[in-house]
């Protein structure tokens, strides 16, 4: 199961990709 935990985590960070990417810029810039 950790395998399929690993895969669904990384088609989220792609598909959020962008999302993720913004707000870690706002994390990073408050």
């Amino acid at each position: 199961m950790l395998l399929g935990d690993l895969q669904s985590k990384d088609v989220i960070n792609v598909v959020d990709g962008s999302k993720l990417g913004r707000i870690s810029n706002l994390e990073i810039d408050p």
